[in-house]
């Protein structure tokens, strides 16, 4: 099986035409996330008087919250300096060339980011206005004490969204990436996680669990929530990768023995991204995910699409 970076290489090719964003479309952000993501920077724009805030986009791909950060800056004189680490290097050439086209500019010469790359490493740095940009390459098979040099400390917030943290096998290391974040944060720092729920890849979570009910196991598919992705379709027939179902309460606890307290959790989208390309569709969602998480009870939220919870180090 290839490499998750492998895997997303080819997801991300050919940029704007690409089958990931043919998939989800221009606009891949539901509007839900957006709230989250606002919600979570005027807490520290309201508690934290520094000059700078420091925000960590773990996972960040080819750039998908580019805009949403961008917009973070204009509510503010003050410094914003973006993290942005992925382990997909193509993912990070179209990000960096995105940045270029909306105006943004290097003091440093840019080298261009291969497949082959085998070393972490700072790409760019770049700049417009109050926003700095850092792109940062993972190499996939660094170790965790590499990763966590790489991306450094003192932050204010940390982003890891969209399923990020799902695609790690086994719940002691996604504890330990947890754990990580909150090494990384500042006193009074926030995480924000957006996971998958069940109600996303059902016929998946079913034939994964009845296989563990038998003992046999897939691969790395061994505790409750873990299963292999395969799309059908032809054109990602090189996608099989590995994803882990959350249930609110599992995620909760897992924030809880990381030293977090968390602060909201809940529904962050009903349906599948993939469904919300349309922005009307997507603020429905978005307003029913609030009112579900508000009056539903946890076992009926875990049937959402996707979950999130924002948490404060303590």
């Amino acid at each position: 099986m290839n490499l998750l970076s492998t895997q997303y290489d080819k997801y991300y090719k050919n940029g704007d035409l690409s089958i990931y964003n043919k998939r989800f479309g221009k606009v891949k952000i539901p509007t839900n996330d957006v709230k989250i993501i606002q919600s979570s920077f005027l807490k520290i724009l309201k508690n934290d008087k520094n000059d700078k805030i420091k925000i960590l986009d773990f996972g960040c791909g080819d750039g998908r919250y580019f805009e949403t950060l961008q917009n973070l800056a204009k509510q503010t004189n003050r410094q914003i300096e973006v993290i942005s680490y992925d382990i997909s290097a193509v993912g990070l050439q179209y990000y960096i060339e995105k940045l270029i086209q909306n105006g943004f500019t290097s003091t440093q010469e840019i080298k261009k980011l291969k497949s082959s790359d085998k070393k972490s490493r700072l790409v760019s740095n770049l700049k417009k206005d109050n926003l700095i940009f850092k792109i940062l390459y993972g190499y996939e098979k660094d170790n965790f004490n590499s990763i966590e040099k790489l991306i450094g400390k003192n932050f204010d917030l940390v982003f890891c969204l969209f399923g990020v943290l799902s695609h790690i096998q086994k719940k002691q290391n996604r504890i330990k990436y947890i754990k990580m974040f909150r090494a990384i944060l500042n006193d009074n720092g926030r995480l924000v996680l957006t996971v998958p729920g069940k109600g996303i890849l059902k016929k998946e979570l079913r034939c994964y669990s009845f296989l563990r009910t038998q003992g046999i196991p897939f691969m790395d598919a061994t505790e409750k929530g873990d299963l292999y992705y395969k799309p059908k379709s032809s054109n990602t027939n090189f996608i099989c990768n590995y994803h882990h179902i959350y249930e609110i309460k599992e995620l909760e606890n897992d924030i809880k023995n990381s030293n977090f307290k968390k602060e909201y959790s809940g529904i962050n989208t009903i349906l599948f991204p993939t469904k919300l390309k349309n922005k009307f569709l997507s603020k429905i969602d978005e307003y029913l995910a609030r009112i579900g998480t508000k009056i539903l009870p946890k076992k009926i939220q875990n049937k959402a699409a996707y979950l999130f919870i924002i948490a404060k180090k303590i």
